[in-house]
């Protein structure tokens, strides 16, 4: 065997030399954490949910079931047979949505938008507009009849009790909840010192869980018409609220209160500059985020 040159040798040693390196990085171990809210969020999420804690979980399975064209869709209840019944606006336009999904219209009245829903015991459907601040029944024809007038600009939220009779919150002057029988005489129940009555469930003891604008309040108030403070929201309008089953409460808030010398302070808990919150507020009136 003939003696390699000095270059040749070179030339063969640089190119051990390379190979080497290159096998020495493929075999290196590179480690990064992704663990925050921020890190995740920069990235294309597909069938996942991601919480406000950083926690990433498979997200729940959806499809559509119907489109009904409308710019927003504010409301929604289900019926015994499992119809769905949604409306929002502009228009006020009422939809109903069988399992199979081909939904249709099935009322309209002359009004902007209709913001709440309720079904009673009997699969009758009633729905409450704005800004006229009129409930309606649903009788099968086209034109719905007036059910109930609370005289207010909006009715921002329908629910049965366990006797039937249905409660309206309303808002625009003086936020309120009416009573009402199942003949369609009502009368006030609540008047809060809020605007607007912005949210309201009924728990399994038929006391009324409420949110209001612009105080930013959950309250309860009791069948016979007593309220009570359970929580201050950070944020000015309480828009949802909803009882569980061991009874906590759950209440979403959105807005930015006003400063002012009459604005109370926000809850230490929700201090944090958020667009919108969530709250669970436990029956012992202790509350988290």
């Amino acid at each position: 065997m003939k003696r390699l040159t000095t270059r040749k040798q070179r030339a063969v040693q640089g190119a051990f030399f390379l190979i080497a390196c290159a096998a020495a990085f493929a075999g290196q171990t590179q480690i990064w954490t992704q663990g925050e809210y921020a890190d995740f969020e920069k990235g294309v999420i597909k069938n996942l949910s991601l919480r406000s804690d950083g926690l990433l979980s498979l997200a729940p399975h959806a499809h559509e079931l119907f489109d009904t064209s409308a710019a927003y869709l504010w409301a929604l209840a289900q019926d015994s047979k499992g119809n769905l019944y949604t409306a929002g606006g502009t228009g006020a336009k009422l939809y109903r949505v069988p399992p199979g999904g081909a939904g249709k219209m099935v009322a309209e009245v002359d009004a902007l938008e209709i913001h709440a829903i309720a079904v009673d015991s009997k699969d009758r459907v009633y729905f409450g507009t704005a800004p006229d601040g009129k409930v309606y029944r649903v009788t099968g024809t086209p034109k719905p009849e007036v059910f109930y007038d609370p005289k207010a600009k909006y009715i921002w939220a329908l629910a049965f009790d366990s006797k039937g009779d249905l409660l309206v919150a309303t808002g625009g002057g003086s936020g309120e909840i009416h009573k009402v029988a199942p003949d369609g005489k009502g009368s006030v129940l609540f008047k809060s010192d809020e605007t607007h009555v912005r949210s309201m469930a009924i728990d399994a003891a038929d006391n009324l869980i409420v949110g209001t604008e612009p105080g930013g309040l959950v309250l309860r108030i009791s069948p016979a018409g007593d309220g009570f403070v359970l929580y201050q929201m950070a944020k000015r309008e309480v828009t949802a609220v909803a009882v569980a089953r061991d009874g906590a409460i759950y209440a979403a808030a959105v807005g930015a209160k006003q400063g002012g010398a009459g604005a109370a302070p926000p809850p230490s808990a929700l201090a944090a500059a958020v667009s919108a919150a969530v709250v669970t507020v436990n029956p012992d009136r202790k509350s988290v985020v």
